[in-house]
């Protein structure tokens, strides 16, 4: 039984679970991107092209690559595949019927993700476009997995899909999973950081709600042992920051990747407040910082940000569209971002980045200091996410 570990969001990462992206994006259309969650239409043939750059990379790195397809299948293809099936397919108010009791675990996985049914090509459940974005459904904290509550239904799917393989896999079972599937308020892993075995931070409003943060803090403080949870909420409504790691992510040990407007203080509409506990691990009230680094300077996480985008405003939000504050840390200064990103790109250089193309990195020798690597972005960026939003790291050192 693989157990996660995951303290930092910058630690040298040894296991990732991805999701290549597949035929569910085809079924994208003009009629109803806005209702599966997309902001254009995405070529998903030349998207899996780049996302398969990206899991080369990390093989290259010396990462194990784990991804959602093959884990699905591994359990529809053991002794648990009615009960699996049943769990994912029931959890969607659907029916495991005759048809697909029939079919192998591979054509069963398919319709599982796509929606079509066996030589069909016409969804008749939910196609699930997003699993690309393998962080948002499920997530680690420390030892221990949690299940999310996408905030809407074209998602929930994905987290049922996480639930049955970590009840089922012979591999990725978690005795001590956690699930907030089915609450009454959503909350999704992009808003989750964990910055070290005792601070995370949580943000809020468009994908998780006030509420399923003061439950999660609470399981960090009674049963996890942390000190401090940051919640940063925006009150500006928008695509562009529909989760904390779109505005905010961790590039090195003492440094992160920052969307001015929001994390310096710049914009109103942004709040952020700290919880702590007393020694009795007991939560206080939660009490207002002017920014979110001021806060972490307070429990003694002193970050200096780079900024997205450099200073010019319009560089600022363009670059934040396209996720470049949305960087995966492979290890301490070590990360990815797309290459449209050259403002940003700059700004890491000048603080010590050396760039780097992502072939050009063939060993886990190849890591040497601070590096950015570009990574291609024709496709993937249309599908308004990230590196980090595509990775869920599974174990960190």
């Amino acid at each position: 039984m693989m157990k996660p570990n995951v303290y930092s969001d910058v630690s040298r990462m040894t296991d990732v679970i991805v999701s290549r992206p597949d035929k569910a994006m085809f079924h994208v259309t003009s009629e109803n991107f806005k209702e599966y969650l997309f902001d254009d239409l995405v070529d998903e043939q030349r998207a899996g092209g780049e996302h398969d750059v990206f899991t080369d990379l990390m093989r290259h790195c010396g990462i194990n690559v784990h991804d959602v397809h093959q884990l699905l299948i591994s359990v529809l293809s053991g002794r648990n595949r009615t009960k699996a099936a049943k769990m994912i397919l029931e959890g969607s108010g659907l029916t495991y019927c005759k048809r697909l009791k029939k079919v192998s675990a591979e054509t069963l996985a398919e319709v599982l993700i796509t929606g079509c049914l066996p030589d069909e090509d016409v969804p008749q459940i939910v196609p699930l476009c997003n699993l690309t974005f393998t962080r948002d459904s499920h997530f680690v904290i420390g030892n221990r997995v949690f299940i999310a509550n996408p905030k809407h239904n074209v998602r929930k799917r994905e987290a049922l899909i996480y639930r049955a393989i970590y009840t089922f896999h012979d591999q990725f079972r978690q005795p001590n999973l956690t699930s907030m599937l089915g609450d009454d308020w959503s909350i999704e892993g992009g808003d989750v950081m964990i910055l070290s075995r005792e601070v995370a931070v949580i943000g809020g409003v468009h994908r998780t709600h006030s509420r399923a943060a003061e439950k999660l803090s609470e399981i960090l403080f009674h049963e996890m042992g942390f000190k401090a949870v940051f919640r940063v909420s925006f009150e500006v409504d928008g695509r562009d920051k529909m989760h904390l790691d779109t505005t905010f992510t961790m590039i090195d040990h003492g440094l992160c990747l920052v969307h001015a407007p929001v994390m310096l203080g710049r914009s109103a509409g942004v709040e952020t407040s700290v919880l702590r506990c007393n020694t009795h691990n007991e939560a206080l009230m939660w009490d207002r910082v002017p920014t979110l680094l001021d806060g972490l300077k307070s429990v003694g996480l002193e970050l200096e940000p780079v900024i997205c985008g450099g200073e010019h405003p319009t560089r600022q939000n363009r670059e934040q569209w396209w996720d470049g504050c949305n960087t995966l840390a492979l290890a301490p200064g070590v990360i990815t971002i797309y290459d449209r990103c050259e403002a940003t790109i700059r700004e890491l250089e000048k603080a010590g980045f050396r760039v780097v193309n992502a072939a050009d990195v063939k060993s886990p020798e190849d890591l040497d200091g601070k590096m950015v690597i570009l990574m291609p972005s024709n496709e993937l960026p249309k599908a308004r996410g990230g590196w980090h939003c595509m990775a869920m790291s599974w174990w960190r050192d």
